[in-house]
């Protein structure tokens, strides 16, 4: 049994950011667990975290459209209906398995709506998680 050590790092491209409402969340992703098997179940969560002032629609799309180096991942393409939204937080739980040591990562694009009390503002974001197997 060959025992991995994941080191994730998060990265937030502004470059790939649309939309007016930025100042109003945090995207934050994480790997779970920090010690990983090759060919056993982990989680990487990517969670939308609003500040003070901004809301999520009821019934608004969210998603994330994923591509994976190194790992496996049973969907690739994620809605609403696949995250946890709450009142000021949304998060996508994806499962993913270890397939090759050395360098692995999970990309997503996604794409939201940031709402105020005076407007709603489509948001897209590219979010990468890397992590290194050992």
């Amino acid at each position: 049994m060959r025992i991995a050590l994941a080191t994730a790092m998060t990265l937030i491209c502004a470059c790939a950011h649309t939309g007016g409402q930025a100042n109003l969340y945090n995207i934050e992703s994480r790997v779970n667990p920090s010690v990983l098997t090759i060919g056993k179940k982990a989680v990487i969560t990517i969670e939308i975290k609003l500040k003070p002032g901004g809301k999520f629609s009821d019934g608004s799309p969210i998603r994330a459209t994923l591509n994976a180096t190194n790992i496996s991942v049973k969907k690739y393409t994620l809605s609403r209906d696949d995250a946890v939204v709450g009142a000021d937080t949304a998060r996508f739980e994806i499962p993913v398995i270890p397939i090759n040591k050395g360098t692995s990562s999970l990309d997503a694009e996604l794409s939201f709506y940031v709402c105020t009390d005076r407007s709603c503002d489509k948001e897209e974001r590219h979010v990468e998680t890397t992590f290194v197997v050992k």
